[in-house]
């Protein structure tokens, strides 16, 4: 069993949210590339990256219900400053 499979059958909601936000994070970057790496975007793009995701994904009802109440965990512009 891989490491990922056995985090699901543990605590599936967490690794949902994991994954879900892995597919904005990713997402939102492609955004600031084609933005041509100009800063000061980046809560846009995490928005429309997350909606865009959320959008195709069946998992969308779960991860809305386990992040209610929580603050959207934008972690872009720390990602973005490491990555240049």
């Amino acid at each position: 069993m891989s490491v990922d499979a056995e985090r699901l059958a543990q605590e599936p909601r967490g690794f949902v949210v994991d994954l879900i936000e892995r597919k904005i994070r990713l997402r939102a970057h492609q955004l600031y590339e084609q933005r041509g790496y100009v800063e000061g975007h980046a809560v846009e793009d995490w928005l429309q990256a997350e909606s865009e995701v959320l959008e195709t994904s069946i998992l969308a009802p779960l991860y809305r219900r386990s992040r209610s109440g929580d603050q959207p965990s934008v972690e872009i512009e720390s990602e973005r400053s490491g990555s240049r």
